[in-house]
């Protein structure tokens, strides 16, 4: 009786480290990245993304003795579509250091077009990617920065 419960508990144990491993991580043509790694190592491992945003992030506002500072970093986010067989792949970079590496929906061929009848809100949600917006939707008619003149 206490032989099921063993093999449950040992296959806990070795399943859960692997499938953090496996999310941290980007399997390439040419090698391996994962957190830690630097940009030049995700460029040449992986090749250019399909898509990139960057964008600068405030961290460190601490209040100094009568100083205030802020540091800034700057944060990018590369996707990497690998076709409809397998999940885009989207690397977050701060500094030029990967930060975190996740997974989102399925890509798409490269040579199909998405199908824009079917862009809405049964298929487009509230935290979708870009890449993932883009690869249901295609490209947007124009676009706007969201900043003000």
């Amino acid at each position: 009786m206490k032989k099921p419960a063993t093999f449950l508990f040992f296959l806990t144990l070795v399943a859960t480290p692997c499938s953090d491993i496996y999310a941290a991580t980007l399997d390439c043509a040419g090698g391996i990245v994962s957190d830690g790694d630097r940009r030049a190592d995700l460029l040449m491992k992986c090749g250019e993304p399909d898509s990139k945003e960057s964008h600068d992030e405030v961290i460190g506002d601490r209040p100094g003795p009568g100083v205030r500072r802020k540091f800034l970093i700057t944060v990018e986010e590369w996707t990497y579509n690998f076709g409809p067989s397998r999940f885009v792949r989207i690397v977050t970079l701060k500094n030029g250091t990967i930060s975190d590496i996740r997974a989102g929906n399925y890509g798409s061929g490269r040579s199909s077009k998405p199908d824009q009848r079917e862009c809405g809100e049964r298929i487009v949600s509230i935290g979708d990617s870009k890449s993932d917006v883009l690869a249901k939707c295609g490209e947007p008619h124009g676009r706007t920065t969201g900043r003000k003149r």
